[in-house]
């Protein structure tokens, strides 16, 4: 009698590369992939599935696919390893066209709550903060003109944005679109916007 070996269930786990680095069972989901990204022409998608769907697991497989890697623009090891035996593989073309060819924004607003709108803003402005750093190499683009770099700087001021006057409000609430358009002129390429656990 032999004992057959199983991959582990991959419970709790909503980020890709955790899963896929872990060798966790997957369920490739991959082909939705040139479905949601190649055919579906909308500049908005709304994935409404039930709580416990894989919603989340399925934006960070996004993400992984399509992110490109601001200090080497082009690379695509990353995608290579974690996309490996999989479907979307075999489509070299589609593959050649978006796998880490995209600037993304992925965020969750998850712990973006409070009893008051002070508290909540607070956690936002923190987000936005976090955020913003993920693209400190903004800061020296050539791409971008002193008045953005600027912009910039405050977007990653946590401080300034927690003063919450009028003018911090603003930078707070067009910060993912400020941060788009920066991305977009850096790297010349569409942006993918990814926002996760919106209705909080």
């Amino acid at each position: 009698m032999t004992t057959k070996q199983f991959l582990p269930l991959p419970y709790g786990k909503d980020v890709y590369s955790e899963l896929k680095g872990n060798g966790c069972y997957f369920v490739d989901k991959t082909p939705y992939l040139k479905e949601l990204i190649d055919k579906d022409k909308s500049n908005v998608m709304l994935f409404t599935r039930p709580r416990r769907f894989g919603k989340t697991l399925f934006m960070s497989m996004v993400e992984y696919f399509l992110k490109i890697n601001s200090a080497n623009p082009g690379d695509t090891i990353l995608q290579q390893k974690l996309f490996k035996d999989t479907k979307i593989l075999e489509d070299r073309e589609f593959c050649a066209k978006y796998m880490g060819q995209h600037p993304v924004i992925c965020l969750t607003l998850k712990g973006v709550q409070g009893k008051t709108f002070k508290a909540a803003y607070y956690k936002l402005a923190e987000l936005i903060v976090a955020k913003a750093n993920e693209y400190s190499f903004l800061k020296d683009s050539q791409n971008l003109n002193d008045k953005e770099k600027a912009k910039f700087d405050l977007l990653c001021d946590e401080m300034y944005l927690k003063r919450a006057d009028e003018e911090a409000q603003s930078y707070v609430t067009s910060a993912i679109i400020s941060l788009a358009r920066m991305l977009y002129k850096h790297f010349k390429k569409q942006v993918y916007v990814l926002i996760d656990e919106y209705d909080v």
